[in-house]
Order: C-alpha cells, then sequence, then structure tokens
C-alpha cells in the first residue's frame, strides 16, 4: 500500500492532501503559511550550516497527519510546493518517531509525474553502469564505486576512465540499463539551475584540466533508460522553484530524460557515510530483486536507519574487517584508507592507547610501501607525538557507544525521487 501526500500553499495557508487507496474520500489539513515559512528558513538555515537542525512544533504538525493516516512500513509519497522542495520530509521528526524511519519516503514533482516514471524501466534483467571518483579526489566514491559495480557485476569506469564520452558511449551499447551509478562531484548552478551537473573526468582530448561537466541541460536533451540513477554528489539535487511550480535542476532532467527513479542529495555530504549508505542501500536492493520482493524507498530507508544507529564500536569493526579484506587482496591503499579512518574514530572515542597503536600501524603500513602512499604517512609522526603527549594528560572519557553519524548530513541528505517500486 502507499499513501499520497501532496502539499500546496496558497496565499494565506499550506494545504495537505492524502490519498490512499484504503479511502475513497481526499483527506485535506490546512496549515497557517508564515510561521511554517519562518521555521523552514530557519531550520535549513541551520541544517546547512552545521549538519543537523532541530524541527519546531509547526514543522511536526506538517507531518503528523501523514502519521495518522498512514500505517507503519506502508510507502509515503510526497508531492511538495515551493519552498518545500528543499524540506527533508523523511528527516522530521514525528509522534513515532522519524517519519523516514517509520515509513520508506520518496518524492515527486506532481502526482502526474508519478505516471510517467512508472512507466519507465524495471529493476532486473538489465545491465548496471557505474562512474567513480573521475577527479581521483575521492576516495571512498572510488570504493563505493567499485563496491556497487562488483555486486551487481557492472562495467565500471573509476578514475581518468570516467570521461563523459566514454559514460555515453557505454550506456549507448544497451537498450536499458538497471541502474547508473555516478559518484563524483556535483555542482550546483548558482544562476542557472540547468546548469547544475556533475563532474565527470576531462576528455584527453580536450584543454580540460579539471573535469568535464555533465549538465542538466545536456541529460534533458538524451534518452536515458534506467531503472535507478543515484547520483552520489554534493548538492546534486538542489533545484530552482518557478512561478508555476516547476522544479528545474539534475533531478528534473534524470526524470524527463527517462530514468524510473533518481536518488540524489540536497547537501554537502560526508565521503565515507556515503560510502556505508549506498553500499548498504544496494545490498538490500540486490537482494530485494533476486526475491522479487520490497522496493527502492524500503532499501534507502533501512540504509540511513542503518547508518543512524551505527555506534564508533560498529563502524571500527566494519573498517578493521574491510581493509583485511583490501590487504588479502593486495589493495593496500583501501586498507590505508579504513585503518586511518578507524584511528579516527577510535581517538574521537578517547580510547588514546588504542589510537596511538593504530596510528604507529598505518606508519609501518606507509613506510613498507612508499610507492603506494607518496606523502600519504607524512602527518603521521607529528599525529603520534601528539597523541603520547596527551596521554601524559588526564585521560579523556572513553565512548565507544557515540553515533558519529546519527546527525541529518550523515544519514538524510538522499532523497528518493519517482517510482519507488523495483
Amino acid at each position: 500500500m502507499t499513501l499520497l501526500a501532496e502539499y500546496f500553499c496558497g496565499r494565506d495557508e499550506i494545504y495537505l492532501f492524502i490519498a490512499s487507496a484504503r479511502r475513497s474520500n481526499l483527506h485535506v489539513t490546512r496549515f497557517p503559511l508564515q510561521p511554517l515559512y519562518e521555521e523552514i528558513t530557519v531550520y535549513l538555515g541551520k541544517l546547512l550550516r552545521a549538519g543537523s537542525s532541530e524541527a519546531g512544533n509547526a514543522l511536526r504538525s506538517l507531518v503528523q497527519p501523514i502519521i495518522e493516516h498512514s500505517n507503519e512500513d506502508e510507502v509515503v509519497c510526497v508531492v511538495p510546493y515551493d519552498m518545500l522542495h528543499y524540506l527533508p520530509f523523511h528527516a522530521l521528526p514525528t509522534s513515532e518517531g522519524i517519519l523516514g524511519f517509520r515509513n520508506p519516503v520518496c518524492y515527486a514533482p506532481s502526482a502526474s509525474a508519478l505516471s510517467v516514471c512508472r512507466g519507465a524501466t524495471r529493476l532486473g534483467g538489465n545491465p548496471v553502469v557505474v562512474a567513480g571518483d573521475p577527479t581521483g579526489d575521492l576516495k571512498y566514491a572510488r570504493r563505493e564505486a567499485e563496491s556497487v559495480a562488483e555486486a551487481f557485476h557492472g562495467t565500471l569506469l573509476s578514475g581518468a576512465r570516467a570521461t563523459k564520452k566514454a559514460l555515453f558511449a557505454e550506456l549507448a551499447r544497451y537498450d536499458a540499463v538497471d541502474i547508473l551509478h555516478l559518484a563524483c562531484h556535483g555542482l550546483a548552478g548558482a544562476k542557472e539551475a540547468m546548469q547544475s551537473g556533475i563532474i565527470l573526468a576531462a576528455d584527453p582530448a580536450s584543454d580540460e584540466l579539471r573535469g568535464e561537466l555533465l549538465a542538466a541541460n545536456e541529460i534533458l536533451r538524451r534518452k536515458l533508460h534506467a531503472g535507478l540513477v543515484t547520483v552520489s554528489a554534493c548538492d546534486a539535487g538542489l533545484g530552482q522553484v518557478t512561478a508555476s511550480d516547476e522544479v528545474l535542476g539534475l533531478t528534473r532532467a534524470l526524470l524527463y530524460a527517462g530514468a524510473a527513479s533518481v536518488l540524489l542529495s540536497y547537501w554537502p555530504l560526508d565521503d565515507f557515510s556515503t560510502y556505508l549508505i549506498v553500499t548498504r542501500a544496494y545490498e538490500s536492493l540486490r537482494h530485494m530483486i533476486a526475491e522479487g520482493a520490497g522496493d527502492k524507498a524500503t532499501a534507502i530507508r533501512e540504509a540511513q536507519r542503518y547508518v543512524y544507529d551505527l555506534t564508533v564500536r560498529d563502524v571500527v569493526g566494519q573498517c578493521d574487517v574491510t581493509a583485511a579484506q583490501c590487504a588479502a587482496r593486495s589493495d593496500l591503499q583501501g586498507q590505508f584508507d579504513l585503518l586511518e579512518k578507524a584511528a579516527e574514530l577510535v581517538t574521537a572515542a578517547g580510547d588514546l592507547q588504542e589510537a596511538l597503536r593504530r596510528y604507529q600501524l598505518l606508519r609501518t603500513l606507509a613506510q613498507s610501501s612508499p610507492a603506494a602512499f607518496p606523502r600519504r604517512g607524512d602527518y603521521l609522526p607529528d599525529q603520534i607525538e601528539e597523541l603520547e603527549f596527551r596521554m601524559l594528560l588526564k585521560p579523556p572519557p572513553l565512548n565507544y557507544e557515540r553515533r558519529p553519524f546519527n546527525a541529518e548530513q550523515h544519514w538524510a541528505g538522499f532523497f528518493l525521487h519517482g517510482d519507488w517500486k523495483l
């Protein structure tokens, strides 16, 4: 079952229309517009500045009717309006906890657009195409792309190979793809929303040195038959709301080009927590496709809840396991990256003795293969010296149960647009 929650902003009020197959009539709720707009402005401003924010009573009331008219685990499709397009409804608190943890949430530009999305490519049986870390400066984006390609036996274009020309040449080989996954930098068009896009690797034949922009207006001119397009890039979902409530930008371009659904972020992402969310979501999605049961919104919900609940102890253990797997296949860079992240978290948890041991291990690893780690270990002697000094002082309290990724910045950045079904 699915519940449709469509908002509309009038002159002085915001209207919420709720429709469900369980009800023959439309439920309408009205909210005063001014206090909501003021609260949304404050909420989003703090979220973008600090990575976390707290919803007030007006925002809580905006989603409470959804709780009252839906069942737990029922997919909720939100159709925002005007400023509400920028609001993470799935992260808002309700009387039964965070909305997106109680119900899988997806978004649509309009109710009529859903029928177009649902007539597009379904998941299962088509190839998967992945482009990762085109500019060579997103270490976990590359790891994320590699894990997605490996999980689905897909084609991987990574680093300098992930050019615009190579990407479209690969897509042209197929009538449709199940998943197009893009792990890269995003660019929000400050003045022109249709110039928003993603940064791919520079074409060797061009004069570009720092990458090549694949903009929304170019995507809009192409056909893109894909069950799911994931843009794992900062600010990729930001668009411009027109007077007719048309949202211009990358989301619109991908859906209009033929994607059944689009998963992207509305704010800057943390490279590592994004890697955790994406790998977890695709793991769930892969099992759902194999079993022929489930939906994309539930896979995203499960991954976001998983990252939200992770403790330092959980993440360090996961880093150690994955680092050992990297070492077994001689992926020294991957081993170093994951052990380094674990050392950072152990330090933040206050376990200075264990942190010292881990940084000493990193120094040994860097010294054993200097060609594999050019300048990566240069900071380690200073880091080790600082830890040794801190150990002479009063030790900080240990806190391995802290949840390092429970701020919205880490878990709530991804919005699923379009068809939530497999």
